[in-house]
């Protein structure tokens, strides 16, 4: 009785039916390690690309902070230059010279950064250059003013106020009133130039200083102070053309400063705002690459192990069916049916070999059953020796082994332990490649982690770096308000001390006025003098007259009396004349007491007219002091209301420029918190990978594997 063996197609393996198991299984493995390989690739470069966009964001940051301390230190270096040619002291030039240093080490540092652009070097040297333009102009008006004086006895400005005291001392000397009103003419032109800083002021000098010299040749004086008041007036006009050059070019070069110094403050914004928007763009690719790479990785992932759990449960399922029918075939014939598997179609892999050889089996039976027994019996034994194997493999144990012998049954044997050994190659190799996934996410994790940390760190700094700048722009604020206040105030000191200064001068011209008519009643009260001494001459002649016409009485009295009754009358006559000579002689000496005394209260009336002159010139110096003091005070005055009026200025803008960078720091502070959101979310996503790594590995566990020798 022969029987036919049913059809085994719809038991064939998934795929090629013609394709050795061990083939497909190598080429899944190879499969299965290229796209873990890929993967692991594609992840390291995700790594690496977000590594670098967070050292850019980095590197910008510091770039940005650079730029930033560079703008601080430029406004500290015109607040320095202010102070400067206030103030006038060394100090404020080392405060300048520190923060000149300060303000080129930061565009070094802002050069050398890695992140700036050849459009950004090429701006930075831009601002070492204008910087370095602003340090000149600076240093040569400081020089400048430090040749003028750094006070009104220092330098040039106390050769000139020595110069116009000598020069007024011998114009007043010299008694010419045209030359002491053109010394005074030249005084005023000096005070204009001096309070307005105007070149026409320096031109009408220059026109009365020579005025002043035709006056000078003209004047009739002795020729030795003609020379010398000449020589005077020359170097007094000498030194305020040194005096009025030097002030015209420090102005020059405060401009020129000044314009620099706005010439490095102009690309400094629109500088930040490129650093800023290229630390936006960076955040932005980063998290773009996390957001688009990791659900790829996973799908990728999921999709490998996917394959691999369908492709080897297939090749359980198909074994483990090939197996059974092969069971139950081995059964039947040991139950004494005769069977042929002519009918069998079988596929070309492993187990179509294995019914190939059934079939064999089969037909050799038929032509000789006896020897087939015991064949028939060992095959049993071999079937069954496998089919344990088979059976373990089944429970997910590939360390089973399925012994192989000489006969048809070795072959499937030696398929199945080949079978056995890729397949736990495969995990072998599926539980490396997830324990390197897992190590790779934890790497980035522990990176996410301190990206993190360090951007929590960037925030605290910002949000205290806007507490601090909401705190400077208030006290900018309060100063802008109280230069406004000071403003007002320095005007109406000005106009006080107008009025004031106009007191003065008037009070001068009186003061000379009254010196004037006491110089007058002095030289009168001299000729009284003189008259008196004149006076003194004739009362001593007339006193002499009284005594020889005494004399010359006693000699008449004499002869009278020698000449006895003849001389009576002449003897009266003499005694006449003598009464009348002393008499002479009596008033003349009441006239010489009348005359000394006049002569007494002439000189005390001298001495008094001549302290009054000495109290009056000593009045009038003294006014004339405190009205150069209220010109200089008018002077100091001017000055303070146009520095004021200058940091009133200065201060809107750095009220402006404080609120600009508030609203810069403030974008940044709001960068650096989605930085912060994306890191979280990175971190999210790698703790997902880590679990999907962690599954893998859980699934593959479920096997029994072989260790492998590396």
């Amino acid at each position: 009785m022969k029987l036919r063996l049913p059809s085994f197609q719809s038991s064939t393996m998934l795929g090629s039916g013609d394709t050795l198991i061990a083939e497909r299984l190598n080429r899944l493995l190879r499969q299965a390690a290229i796209a873990f390989g890929v993967l692991l690739l594609a992840y390291l470069g995700v790594a690496v690309f977000n590594t670098r966009g967070v050292a850019q964001q980095t590197d910008l940051g510091a770039l940005a902070q650079a730029v930033q301390g560079y703008e601080s230190a430029l406004l500290q270096m015109r607040r320095n230059e202010k102070d400067f040619f206030e103030r006038k002291t060394q100090e404020e030039l080392d405060k300048h010279k520190s923060n000149d240093e300060e303000s080129l080490a930061l565009l070094k540092a802002a050069k050398a950064n890695p992140a700036a652009t050849d459009e950004e070097v090429r701006v930075l040297t831009e601002l070492e250059k204008t910087n370095a333009a602003y340090r000149q102009a600076f240093l040569a008006a400081a020089n400048t003013q430090i040749a003028l004086g750094v006070d009104e006895n220092a330098g040039l400005q106390g050769a000139l106020r020595k110069a116009v005291r000598e020069a007024e001392a011998l114009a007043d000397k010299s008694g010419a009133l045209d030359i002491e009103n053109s010394v005074l003419q030249l005084r005023r032109h000096e005070k204009d130039f001096i309070l307005r800083e105007r070149q026409e002021f320096a031109d009408r000098h220059a026109k009365e200083a020579q005025r002043l010299q035709q006056l000078i040749a003209g004047a009739r004086l002795d020729g030795a102070a003609r020379a010398q008041l000449a020589e005077l007036a020359g170097a007094y006009d000498k030194t305020f053309k040194e005096f009025a050059a030097g002030t015209i070019a420090v102005n020059q070069s405060i401009a020129t400063a000044r314009a620099a110094a706005r010439a490095a403050e102009e690309p400094l914004p629109g500088l930040l705002k490129e650093v800023a928007e290229r630390r936006d763009a960076a955040a932005t690719r980063v998290r773009i690459a996390l957001l688009v790479s990791i659900p790829a990785l996973l799908a990728v992932l999921a999709a490998v192990g996917w394959m691999l759990y369908r492709t080897l449960t297939g090749v359980r399922v198909n074994i483990t069916h090939s197996v059974h029918q092969l069971q139950n075939t081995v059964e039947r014939v040991r139950g004494g049916e005769q069977l042929t598997a002519e009918s069998a179609v079988v596929s070309a892999d492993e187990m179509g070999q294995v019914w190939r050889s059934v079939d064999a089996l089969l037909t050799d039976r038929l032509n000789a059953q006896r020897a087939a027994e015991s064949e028939n019996e060992r095959l049993n034994n071999s079937v069954i020796s496998i089919l344990q194997a088979v059976n373990q493999l089944s429970q997910r144990d590939l360390t089973a082994k399925a012994p192989v012998t000489e006969d048809i049954i070795g072959t499937v044997s030696d398929s199945i332990n080949l079978l056995t050994d890729e397949t736990n190659k495969v995990l072998h190799g599926v539980t490396r490649i997830a324990g390197e996934v897992r190590q790779v996410s934890g790497n980035v994790k522990t990176q996410a982690e301190l990206v993190s940390k360090t951007a929590e760190d960037e925030r605290k700094s910002v949000n205290q770096m806007i507490q601090a700048l909401a705190e400077a722009t208030q006290m900018t604020d309060q100063v802008a308000k109280v230069a406004e206040q000071s403003n007002r105030s320095a005007e109406q000191a000005t106009q006080a001390t107008d009025t004031a200064l106009e007191t003065v001068t008037g009070t001068v011209r009186g003061m000379e006025s009254i010196r004037e008519t006491i110089s007058e009643t002095e030289k009168r009260i001299k000729r009284l003098g003189e008259r008196s001494q004149e006076i003194t001459g004739i009362v001593n002649l007339i006193n002499t007259i009284s005594e020889r016409t005494h004399v010359l009485a006693l000699n008449a009295s004499m002869q009278a009396a020698v000449a006895g009754e003849a001389g009576r009358g002449f003897a009266v006559v003499a005694e006449e004349v003598q009464r009348l000579a002393e008499s002479s002689r009596n008033a003349t000496q009441q006239i010489g007491t009348l005359v000394n005394n006049i002569q007494l209260e002439t000189n005390e009336t001298i001495a008094t007219v001549n302290r009054t002159i000495g109290q009056v010139v000593q009045g009038s110096e003294q006014a004339q002091r405190a009205g150069e003091q209220m010109r200089r005070t008018q002077e100091i005055t001017a000055a303070l209301v146009e520095q004021v009026r200058r940091i009133a200025a200065a201060s809107g803008e750095q009220k402006q420029m404080s609120e600009t960078l508030m609203k810069s720091v403030q974008t940044i502070g709001q960068s650096t918190e989605r930085t912060a959101a994306q890191i979280q979310a990175q971190t999210r996503e790698t703790d997902t990978l880590l679990d999907s790594a962690r599954r893998l590995v859980d699934s593959v566990n479920v096997f029994k594997l072989m260790p492998v020798s590396v």
